[in-house]
């Protein structure tokens, strides 16, 4: 049993660092690939970047809580958390898909055309 624990804690481990790192990559790149592209267009994809990267944190340390608050409250408690995250999850993860879907409408659309500097008129 302890073995099948330790092999479960370092899977569940290395998938949050997968995770993680995957998206301090897209933030990086957002923040410098699109932005240096499309600067009208990369604040959304920011925005959603560093939305994701605090959802994922914020699970993390909601799931280390409530670990220790099962251990203590016993397994009824942890299973009404765990589903508070749950709902709280999919809510804030369906919010985040529609500012995902936005970003790349913005993305997709021409870029406006520069803006000559103010001259005054020929004459």
């Amino acid at each position: 049993m302890g073995s099948s624990t330790a092999i479960l804690s370092i899977a569940s481990g290395l998938s949050w660092l997968l995770a993680f790192a995957g998206d301090i990559v897209l933030l990086v790149v957002i923040a410098t690939v699109v932005r240096r592209h499309r600067p009208d267009a990369y604040k959304p994809l920011l925005a959603w970047a560093i939305a994701i990267l605090g959802l994922t944190l914020f699970r993390s340390v909601f799931m280390a809580l409530v670990r220790v608050v099962a251990s203590r409250q016993g397994v009824e408690t942890m299973i009404v958390i765990q589903s508070f995250e749950i709902v709280l999850g999919a809510i804030l993860g369906a919010g985040l898909v529609g500012l995902l879907a936005y970003a790349l409408v913005r993305l997709a659309q021409p870029p406006p055309p520069p803006i000559p500097p103010h001259t005054p008129p020929y004459r």
